[in-house]
């Protein structure tokens, strides 16, 4: 496939974000529409020349603000672009590869700021743990020590209640034991009070 450098110019334009105008500021679509009006433009205006007519000199004002627009705006030199096309592109790429080069450049120093930005905001909230671990730990020891205060008053309270059911168990036993011997007593026909009195099965 055969493109022209015209159409490359073309391309490398549009890619680069830049739009064609004609010398009256008018936009045009593509490079050979300009350059067909930039030879049309010349061959009217050499053809309306009258032979012989002396040449006008362009007053030095009009240069000077065209360029100081130009220079101000960085619109390229539609002349310069029509006559070295490729050298135009390169130069381009060239300012884009640099422009490249210097946002990476400034994202680094970011970077940069951000990572000791960083570093300080850490070594501050390590400050802040290693302040404040001591009194932390005190709280959790004290919240430990109580509850263990109260699982081993619960466990006494579990052994006390436990002893006394334990004695009371023992006290009727006791106390059953006691009244058997009194009914053993009264039904030998003893008297239950006499401690002498032996029963006699025989």
């Amino acid at each position: 496939m055969n493109i022209n450098v015209s159409d490359l110019t073309d391309i490398a334009l549009q890619i680069m974000g830049y739009k064609l105008f004609d010398r009256n500021g008018v936009p045009v679509e593509s490079l050979d529409s300009m350059i067909g009006q930039y030879q049309a433009g010349n061959k009217n205006s050499s053809a309306s020349k009258p032979k012989g007519a002396a040449k006008r000199k362009a007053p030095s004002a009009q240069p000077q603000t065209k360029e100081h627009f130009m220079a101000q705006f960085g619109l390229p030199d539609l002349e310069n672009v029509l006559q070295h096309p490729k050298e135009y592109v390169e130069s381009q790429m060239t300012s884009f590869a640099h422009q490249e080069q210097e946002r990476l450049i400034a994202l680094r120093t970011e970077d940069d700021i951000l990572k000791s930005s960083l570093k300080s905001l850490r070594t501050a909230i390590g400050k802040r743990v290693a302040k404040a671990k001591p009194i932390l730990t005190h709280k959790m020891q004290k919240t430990y020590d109580t509850m263990r205060q109260a699982d081993e008053r619960e466990l006494l309270s579990r052994t006390e209640l436990k002893n006394r059911t334990i004695s009371y168990e023992q006290g009727a036993r006791h106390v059953l034991q006691i009244q058997q011997k009194l009914d053993e007593r009264t039904l030998c026909g003893r008297s239950p009070v006499d401690p002498v009195t032996v029963c006699d099965y025989r």
